[in-house]
């Protein structure tokens, strides 16, 4: 599919063979005792069933409901999806009932032989002009647009937020999750938002205690 925005790759060399679990994985066949330590940890499936879990939504489950309401295509954006893995997951799965879209600063080459979404390659505030208004079913973050926010003054985070839930078409859903060291700069955003975006959408900060404890920042607008 077709890059938007700067079109120029920035990509750098990455090996998965580098990545902790795979560390864990021949760590285990040697030492028994760094099992026990990591069983705790929740194990996925798939990318897709890890970032469900993480923002707080079952991403699949949610597609299924929300396409079989509308019975048409749904447009889902993975805000800084990184080499694309989760969504071109998405895609894959849903081929008929997803039109999928991709946004990250940095472009992987992993996207140039993408045939199931369309890539934006912009900075965060560019990248609004490829999507519409009000074009948009379900628009998740994980972790990248905390980053974002976190870097950014109280104004700026709000402004931000809100015009990506302008995004949403009624019934849409937008979802990012972040960690307690972020909670302060996220929870005043979360209040500001829902005055600002008024009765026409309903904000929720939650908060999960369980371990490991997660939050979450849902804005979904009314239909």
């Amino acid at each position: 599919m077709p890059l938007y925005g700067k079109g120029k790759l920035h990509a750098w060399r990455y090996s998965r063979k580098r990545g902790l679990g795979n560390i864990i994985e021949r760590d285990e066949q040697k030492r028994v005792r760094l099992r026990q330590e990591t069983a705790r940890w929740t194990q996925f499936k798939s990318p897709l069933g890890r970032v469900s879990t993480n923002i707080g939504i079952d991403i699949p489950a949610w597609i299924q409901r929300r396409h079989a309401q509308k019975r048409k295509p749904l447009t889902v954006l993975d805000w800084g999806c990184g080499d694309g893995t989760t969504i071109e997951q998405l895609a894959k799965r849903y081929p008929e009932e997803v039109h999928a879209y991709g946004y990250d600063h940095q472009s992987r080459r992993t996207w140039i032989t993408s045939t199931r979404v369309k890539y934006i390659h912009n900075d965060a505030t560019s990248m609004l002009r490829y999507i519409k208004k009000g074009s948009m079913d379900l628009i998740y973050s994980h972790y990248g647009l905390t980053h974002l926010l976190y870097g950014q003054s109280l104004p700026e985070r709000i402004r931000y937020t809100q015009r990506l839930a302008e995004r949403l078409k009624p019934g849409g859903l937008f979802s990012m999750n972040f960690d307690s060291k972020h909670e302060m700069h996220i929870r005043p955003v979360a209040e500001a938002l829902q005055r600002l975006l008024g009765k026409e959408y309903d904000v929720k900060l939650i908060i999960n205690p369980q371990w490991p404890p997660k939050r979450f920042l849902h804005v979904q607008r009314l239909e």
